[in-house]
């Protein structure tokens, strides 16, 4: 059987890998000039590289833990207790567990214990689909309380989905809780690694990873499917598409209404990094919350509190992040507009920092990185299976309750080539 796959990012390279180990025949189809998507990596100096925007996996991600031991990489796979802390009423807070929840003086000290009682709650309750049709905002509200949700979590849903956040689900924010983990894996070298060592088993196994090749058109032709790039054209039995979903719209004209109504129905937001390569450490945490919406980013994170500095040549590596609605003007700001617009909320963290620890930086933005799950998102969740036969679509906003992630691309990239597989 001839496969193409568009994408080339963990989930595209999942299905490759796995297709060709059954014997088929793979194309991959990737626009940009590396693979990896939202995982994809920057090289900070000579022979270093680090990812553009965070990455760690929790020890519930069984199915990326799984690739990287069929690869042959655990050994370089090490898990780390996080540091994490709250940026919150112009202090900082350590906030990375039960004791530090105790000393947690913005919230009264009944609040505390009911924030760790209801937290426990969710870590141990799986039956998730009762949450699907009740808002995060609400259930908070009510179980939590109003302290919690104006302290602790309202800040940070308002800050990430913005006016959507009324509108987010329960069954969403249940997985953020259910899914974290106390200690957090990071491969030795970078998350890239295994992104080189799937690439590197699918051309020797005679696959193909085409990059600058963005596609233009898929298409039905009799019973098989045409894929258009900007040169060529190409026949194959079957297609999975595993890029942004209203991409997939845009390249396929034959969908039908129905699909893409559906599709359209789901908003999203892009995500952006900035990342800094900094002479002295900024914070004392590997991830800080950021709960002052006034704050132009919502993600403090260093992640050489995380990773070892000595990977690293001894440089410190720092994330911004942040999520902003299609047609901000962020969008279109340059790394350097947008680094001058967040230097004095740096020096607001950290008094002492100085523009002058920066060595390096680097500003990167992806479209559609984040769907908004809203209430009853599962009522309208698509599957794989497309109305035009033997073209499947797997793409990020199908992860549903959890969120976007290596663990679940690579999750979702198995599910779809054994059903691609089926079909056959």
């Amino acid at each position: 059987m001839k496969v193409a796959v568009v994408g080339a990012g963990f989930c595209g390279l999942t299905v490759a890998y796995r297709l060709l180990k059954k014997g088929h025949e793979v194309v991959v189809f990737e626009k940009e000039s590396s693979y990896g998507g939202l995982a994809s990596s920057v090289e900070i100096s000579k022979n270093i590289q680090v990812e553009k925007f965070i990455h760690h996996t929790f020890q519930s991600d069984t199915k990326i833990a799984a690739l990287i031991n069929e690869l042959g990489l655990t050994a370089d796979f090490i898990f780390t207790k996080s540091k994490d802390g709250i940026f919150y009423n112009q202090k900082i807070f350590p906030f990375g567990g039960a004791f530090d929840l105790l000393k947690f003086s913005p919230l009264p000290f009944l609040d505390r214990l009911r924030f760790g009682i209801v937290t426990l709650f969710l870590k141990r309750t799986k039956n998730w689909e009762k949450f699907n049709n009740v808002t995060a905002e609400s259930w908070i509200k009510k179980w939590y309380g109003k302290n919690s949700y104006e302290v602790i979590w309202g800040p940070l849903l308002e800050s990430k989905f913005g006016d959507f956040a009324p509108k987010v689900s329960m069954a969403w924010f249940w997985a953020r809780i259910f899914c974290r983990s106390p200690k957090l894996g990071y491969l030795k070298g970078g998350i890239g690694k295994i992104l080189d060592s799937l690439v590197c088993t699918i051309e020797k196994s005679g696959g193909k990873v085409l990059l600058n090749t963005p596609v233009k058109e898929v298409k039905s032709e009799k019973k098989e499917i045409l894929v258009s790039t900007q040169n060529e054209s190409f026949l194959f039995n079957k297609v999975v598409v595993t890029i942004p979903a209203p991409t997939f719209v845009r390249i396929t004209p034959e969908l039908g209404k129905d699909w893409q109504d559906k599709i359209r129905k789901v908003s999203f937001l892009s995500a952006t990094s900035l990342l800094l390569v900094l002479k002295k450490s900024f914070i004392p945490f590997y991830w800080l919350n950021v709960n002052d919406k006034n704050f132009p980013f919502l993600l403090v994170s260093e992640h050489t509190n995380f990773a070892r500095s000595d990977w690293y040549d001894g440089k410190k590596i720092l994330y911004l992040g942040n999520y902003l609605k299609d047609g901000d003007k962020r969008l279109s700001f340059s790394k350097e507009e947008i680094l001058d617009s967040y230097l004095p909320y740096l020096k607001k963290i950290n008094p002492k920092f100085e523009k002058s620890w920066i060595e390096k930086s680097f500003y990167f933005k992806a479209h559609f990185a984040q769907h908004v799950a809203t209430v009853r998102y599962l009522d309208e969740l698509l599957g794989f299976e497309t109305p035009i036969k033997n073209l499947y679509l797997a793409s990020m906003f199908q992860v549903y309750p959890f969120d976007r992630g290596a663990n679940y691309a690579v999750k979702m990239g198995e599910e779809v080539a054994n059903l691609a597989f089926q079909k056959t």
